[in-house]
This record gives C-alpha cells, structure tokens and sequence, in this order.
C-alpha cells in the first residue's frame, strides 16, 4: 500500500481524504499506522481498499496489484505467521469462482482446502509445543546412541529425509503434520510425536545398519 502510494508522489493525507470521502474515518495518522502493521483492518476496510486507493491515485488500483509479488516469497505476517502469495489469492478468488460455477473452481477450492488444512493442523500441534532443543546438541546425542559420527547423523538426515532437514526436530513436525492423525487434542499430538520420533529414529538404525553392507535404504513418507 505505502509502496503504491509512493510510486504515485501522493501522501498520507490523500489516502486519508480519499477514505473519508468513502465515509471511513481515516486520518493521515491512521493511514501511517495501517501502512506500518501497527493498525489492522476491520474487513469492510479491506473490502473497500481498492475503491479507497484507486480514488486518492487517481488509477484503478485492485487487491491484485496490492497483493502481487514478483515471485512466491514470503508476502503476509499474519497473526505471526508467514505466508505466500498463492493461497491469499486462492482464498479471496474461491467465493467468486464457485458463485460464478466457473471452469477452474475445483482446482482453486482444492487449493484453498489443503492450505486452510495445512495452517490449521499446525496451529493444533502448536497447542502442544515441543520441547526446545538445540539441533547439533541432539545429533550429538543420537550419535552417541547409533554408535556414530555428529557428520554421519546429518548426512543421513540428509540422505533419508531431504537435503533442507536440518534436525530429526524437524522431520517429526513435518510428518506430524501432515499425518492423517487426529492433532484436535494436546494427548493425540504428544502420542502421534512419540510414534513417529521412534519411527524416525528405527530409520536412522536401518540406515546405519545399511551402510555397512554398502547399500544405504530410502526414507520414510
């Protein structure tokens, strides 16, 4: 928003005046706050953005030039979560597309629902943390435990479960989200983190097991 507006040479005060005229109760400080993140918007705000904008830059302005980005990068802090351009989009097109039965809803409404299914299961397990450790302190201790190397345990991170696993921490908190489990009780997540800890620890022992007849196994799903 604040970028739009510098682009155009306008202030404060024109968004301010351009949101009064709209019958909003906007201020130049208002405006300030909104484009710093220290003011939310309520969603008849959000609604009228685009109308609000277009009028005080004197150019069609809609929620697609304020959203787009150049690539898929983090674009929203909400509610201290990150999150990209694609679902924002997706969630504020589904109510169109499926009004107007367009070819495509399926797809959007899938995207949507896997998104909100993603959040939401990781917003559970949240509600139960997992204990805070130190990565490299907790390689060090299955090193101890397998029998091996601290550089032999990250590469088999690395091997089994993907060249961006930077601890078994990790792995269990991507698997447990995306589990079939049911997360929507603070036992169920401390179970289901349990299960797949020893899971991912018999992995860990087939691999090493593995190496020495010289063929490493897969990873797990």
């Amino acid at each position: 928003m604040r970028l739009l507006r510098e682009r155009r040479a306008k202030v404060l005060h024109d968004v301010a005046t351009a949101a009064r005229d709209l019958g909003l109760t906007w201020d130049a400080s208002a405006v300030s706050r909104i484009e710093t993140g220290r003011r939310d918007f309520t969603l008849e705000e959000f609604l009228a953005l685009p109308l609000l904008l277009s009028l005080a830059l004197n150019e069609t302005i809609t929620l697609a030039d304020l959203l787009r980005v150049e690539e898929e990068d983090e674009l929203l802090n909400n509610f201290g979560r990150l999150t990209t351009a694609g679902p924002v989009l997706a969630l504020l097109a589904e109510p169109f597309f499926e009004y107007r039965s367009w070819r495509g809803k399926t797809e959007v409404g899938r995207m949507v629902r896997e998104w909100l299914n993603e959040d939401k299961r990781r917003a559970q397990a949240k509600r139960e943390p997992a204990e805070e450790r130190s990565a490299y302190r907790d390689m060090e201790e299955i090193a101890h435990e397998l029998g091996v190397n601290v550089g032999d345990v990250f590469r088999a991170y690395r091997e089994l479960w993907g060249e961006y696993t930077g601890s078994l921490a990790s792995e269990r908190e991507r698997r447990l989200v995306h589990s079939a489990a049911d997360l929507s009780s603070p036992t169920s997540v401390r179970t289901q983190r349990g299960h797949i800890t020893r899971q991912l620890m018999t992995e860990l022992r087939d691999y090493f097991a593995a190496r020495k007849q010289g063929d490493p196994p897969t990873g797990g799903e």
